[in-house]
């Protein structure tokens, strides 16, 4: 039986699938990483809920953190501050100017998630504990960018042809 060569379709589709496997991948360790963070700080696990902008917070800064204590941060995210510094922000946002909780965090967020997304090998064997920097000449990812990526291969999740009905609708058309 002869093997039969990839088609540029499958080989992208193959590349969403990992891309999507990873990012879900690293959600889970996120969550866990923050777990740990917020425990370590005397905040053990609850029943009680937190806002939303303060999870996108300590998240960024617990990731912050494990590039910190991998030795790590100076590679993958050198113009981030230090996880002590994101703390101390985030306690005078809260106490100052509480309405800005939001913009900052999303801001801290995106920048986290721009350095994980080009600075760092996602199919690493997650046992090692660490994650590998790689040089990128991308400095930074739009989630529009992220969006229209995915909005360009969402034929490939399904199986479908390149040719789809809407294919000349953006992300934002489409809500």
């Amino acid at each position: 039986m002869q093997h039969k060569p990839h088609t540029d379709d499958e080989r992208s589709r193959e590349a969403v699938i990992r891309f999507v496997a990873e990012v879900l991948a690293e959600t889970d360790r996120s969550a866990n990483l923050t777990a740990n963070y917020l425990n370590r700080l005397g905040f053990p696990p609850g029943k009680e809920a937190i806002p939303l902008s303060f999870a996108l917070a300590i998240t960024s800064i617990a990731r912050i953190e494990a590039w910190e204590l991998q030795g790590l941060k100076a590679v993958v995210a050198p113009k981030l501050p230090g996880s002590d510094e994101a703390l101390a922000k985030l306690a005078q946002v809260l106490v100052s100017a509480p309405e800005t909780l939001q913009a900052w965090a999303q801001q801290l967020h995106r920048a986290v998630f721009a350095a994980w997304l080009w600075q760092t090998a996602r199919t690493i064997h997650h046992d090692l504990g660490v994650e590998f920097a790689w040089n990128s000449s991308r400095a930074c990812l739009s989630i529009e960018d992220l969006a229209q990526f995915l909005w360009r291969h969402r034929h490939l999740a399904n199986g479908l042809s390149a040719s789809v009905s809407d294919e000349g609708t953006t992300p934002k058309e489409m809500l």
